[in-house]
């Protein structure tokens, strides 16, 4: 039976084997998520022909996966062997440290790495959202990528589009950590970073249905500066393109928090925005006032 977890009908050497340089590099990526499982099954006391490796997707940070066990399920992210090592630590621990101030980012369960005098590599566990629906923007069009029945892109109405977008800055904006003056940056709508839970699509696209059904899933970086800072960056970078399908979706680091977005934000998208992540801020107790 299909699960429809994402691009599963990619041969699975193309799930163990992307982004490998050479042989040896596929080899080691192939038998480190095989010694990741057993020692995933033994810490959790099942055995290993229990769990299953399904590939979900890939990108230019993580290949994913889901682990399954029967039907208990959990997001595999690993690490691209041309990232620096660390690097998917790092994302890790901005995660869990995010998921403290705003729980609807996705903190990691665990961490795993593997490291020798030939090799390097390491992962992530998370929960993992049945059938997300990853929000992206593809050839100057927004929508999200939906795993069922096939994988594919689906434009949303002008109406979700703007939600979707009013809840973006939203969520960056409630998600700021005022205590050390963090912010999350280096942000890529294009990769997925925002998901949607399985079902948004099907009910009226109010801020409160959007705000509530969007997960983020990434943190890669952060900036540190006041919240009002924060805001006024947000102001500048939504707006710009900073991004192209012609370039591969890379990342264009001329801009600090927006680095990797098709579509344009509406002056009125990112004013919205603010307001409503100042107003989860607020029913937190969180002082959104800064100086």
């Amino acid at each position: 039976m299909q699960d429809n977890l994402g691009m599963e009908k990619i041969h699975e050497y193309k799930a163990y084997y992307l982004h490998g340089k050479d042989f040896i590099d596929r080899f080691a990526t192939h038998r480190f998520l095989k010694i990741f499982k057993n020692k995933y099954a033994k810490e959790n006391n099942i055995s290993p022909n229990d769990l299953e490796l399904k590939f979900i997707s890939f990108g230019h940070y993580a290949t994913v996966f889901v682990l399954k066990n029967k039907e208990d399920y959990k997001t595999i992210l690993v690490g691209s062997p041309h990232l620096k090592f660390g690097t998917t630590k790092k994302e890790a621990d901005l995660l869990k440290h995010f998921n403290n101030i705003e729980n609807s980012i996705i903190a990691p369960i665990m961490y795993y790495k593997l490291e020798n005098k030939l090799f390097k590599r390491e992962l992530f566990v998370t929960p993992y959202i049945y059938q997300a629906r990853a929000i992206s923007n593809f050839k100057d069009k927004f929508g999200i990528f939906i795993p069922e029945p096939e994988y594919r892109f689906e434009e949303t109405t002008a109406e979700q589009t703007q939600a979707i977008k009013t809840c973006i800055i939203a969520k960056l904006v409630a998600s700021f950590d005022d205590k050390n003056n963090l912010g999350l940056s280096d942000v890529q709508v294009i990769s997925g970073d925002f998901i949607m839970e399985k079902g948004w699509e099907t009910l009226s696209p109010t801020l409160q249905n959007t705000f509530d059904k969007m997960k983020i899933i990434s943190a890669r970086d952060t900036i540190h500066c006041t919240f009002n800072e924060y805001l006024e960056l947000i102001k500048k970078e939504f707006t710009k393109l900073t991004s192209c399908y012609e370039c591969n979706f890379l990342a264009n680091h001329d801009y600090i928090i927006n680095t990797c977005s098709e579509i344009p934000f509406t002056p009125q998208e990112i004013e919205n925005g603010i307001k409503l992540g100042m107003e989860k801020r607020k029913s937190k107790g969180i002082d959104c006032m800064q100086k």
